[in-house]
């Protein structure tokens, strides 16, 4: 049994993690944040990764009030 706050965040990481075209009846749906594992770490990178997931909250999780979010990334080794 998840609790609000699990369910919640199962469901931003599915967002999170879909790609884009894996719902048939919404092409759109999913941030497909692998999509921006080779790109370059700068904050252009950062900022479009910001915008994606803003507008993917906002279209398919309008419930989900997010404030704000810190992008994190991995360095490569």
């Amino acid at each position: 049994v998840l609790t609000d706050f699990d369910a919640v965040a199962k469901r931003l990481q599915n967002l999170i993690l879909m790609r884009k075209g894996t719902m048939p009846n919404d092409f759109d749906m999913g941030v497909d944040i692998n999509s921006y594992r080779f790109e370059y770490r700068n904050s252009d990178t950062e900022n479009m990764i910001r915008s994606e997931i803003n507008n993917q909250i906002d279209k398919y999780l309008p419930d989900i009030p997010v404030k704000n979010f810190e992008i994190v990334f991995k360095n490569q080794e």
